[in-house]
């Protein structure tokens, strides 16, 4: 029998799910560049149908990246609900400290994570054909959570 009480158990659900949605942007990004990376090399070789196979897994993927961003603000709302928090005021270090030890560490290190495949993402030559995700407003402190 589990020492936790109801409210502990969905808040403990809460915080897994946000980790494994932040998880999930990383590898996602990754993917998104090492498919920008590719392209590239298909442009310069002039390979146009493996070019349009790319494209297609490309904005798959960045379908698939807007989902994960839907996600990662509802439950952003939500923990900040429980928390009696502005959602807009989350952020990676600010989540790291709030969230029990058990979670802690699904936030350490996140944003620069996150930062840094969006940064390779925006640094990839041809990038500019395809909008780079955004992970936090340009003005707003390292580690934002919102887009």
């Amino acid at each position: 029998m589990s020492s936790m009480s109801a409210p502990e158990v969905a808040m403990d659900a809460l915080w897994d799910d946000l980790g494994l949605v932040i998880r999930q942007e990383v590898e996602q990004y990754r993917r998104l560049l090492t498919l920008l990376r590719h392209e590239k090399g298909l442009i310069v070789k002039g390979q146009l149908q493996p070019l349009l196979d790319l494209i297609k897994r490309k904005e798959t993927l960045t379908v698939e990246l807007k989902v994960l961003e839907e996600a990662r603000g509802t439950l952003l709302d939500r923990v900040a609900a429980r928390l009696g928090l502005a959602a807009d005021d989350l952020h990676f270090g600010r989540l790291g400290a709030l969230a029990p030890p058990s979670h802690a560490a699904l936030f350490d290190g996140s944003a620069g994570r996150i930062a840094d495949a969006v940064a390779s993402v925006r640094g990839v030559p041809l990038a500019a054909q395809a909008p780079a995700p955004r992970i936090g407003d340009p003005g707003a402190p390292a580690g934002t959570l919102r887009t």
